[in-house]
């Protein structure tokens, strides 16, 4: 099985480790969700609210350093045991294929582009991006909140592709994010002959009931989510508020031969009793599927 997945739940400024069945040839990681907390019964302002994955290997085992902020100006910052992020990683096992490419790219301003990244052809059968991070900050002020999102996508020149970058966190009083960047992986490949495809889920927000995601081919039967983006916002015209906990999260639910089932959903709430508006908050992920 050249193409292995693996995922867990950190906290932040942790590592994620994994050993793989094979030697790793290449990888791209990725986020399936984060919870970000001051701690029950607290909020506060936002100065910062960032996630930071950086990933090394050798041979089989692949590390991931998890780092993630939430804090104001005033030295409030993130409890540790309250918050988590989701790791997620695809990697290619021994022999190479020239054809796969896994890579990420970091600190892509919102509404700038990556450096370019070689593809193996000017059509490739899957380009996809998935987001493995965001930083954003007001400055050497706090504020409170009212929208928060980030995302990625990708475009093509000839056999380079770079990815996009969106984000922003603002209030409702006219501040805006003076840092606004994201992080993204790379999943695209040329090779007909591998029994991958990656399908996109749309927005959710706590769905009713699971969305089903129908593959092409019955012979897929191995799947992985990643996070693509996310939105969430408190409700009313311009209403802010301090924050208790911020989060967005997707989750795989049945899947069998050829389908899977998906849901997912954004969280943004303050210890007044106020939470985002699920009419204009969610997430967007992909879903990656396998003939194992």
């Amino acid at each position: 099985m050249p193409l292995e997945f693996a995922s867990g739940s950190v906290r932040p400024n942790r590592n994620f480790s994994h050993d793989f069945d094979g030697d790793i040839a290449k990888v791209a990681v990725g986020i399936r969700g984060f919870n970000l907390s001051y701690g029950a019964g607290v909020d506060h302002d936002v100065q910062t609210l960032s996630v930071l994955l950086t990933s090394s290997y050798s041979g089989k085992q692949l590390s991931v350093e998890v780092h993630a902020a939430l804090n104001d100006s005033s030295g409030h910052t993130l409890d540790v045991h309250g918050s988590s992020v989701d790791v997620v990683a695809i990697a290619w096992t021994g022999v190479d294929d020239p054809s796969l490419t896994l890579a990420n790219e970091y600190d892509i301003e919102s509404g700038g582009s990556s450096p370019p990244i070689a593809v193996a052809c000017t059509a490739p059968l899957v380009r996809t991006a998935v987001l493995s991070g965001f930083d954003l900050s007001y400055g050497a002020a706090d504020h409170y909140l009212r929208t928060l999102e980030a995302g990625v996508g990708t475009s093509q020149s000839g056999s380079q592709v770079k990815l996009s970058g969106s984000a922003q966190m603002y209030d409702g009083t006219g501040h805006r994010a003076s840092v606004a960047s994201v992080d993204g992986g790379l999943l695209a490949h040329c090779d007909p002959t591998l029994p991958m495809q990656i399908l996109s889920t749309g927005d959710m927000q706590n769905l009713a009931r699971d969305k089903r995601i129908e593959f092409g081919s019955k012979s897929i039967d191995t799947y992985q989510i990643m996070l693509t983006g996310f939105r969430m916002q408190y409700p009313g015209g311009n209403d802010d508020h301090e924050v208790t906990t911020v989060g967005a999260s997707v989750s795989l639910g049945d899947t069998g031969p050829g389908f899977a089932e998906v849901n997912g959903a954004t969280w943004l709430n303050d210890d007044s009793g106020h939470r985002q508006d699920d009419a204009i908050s969610h997430v967007s992920a992909v879903v990656i599927g396998y003939a194992g």
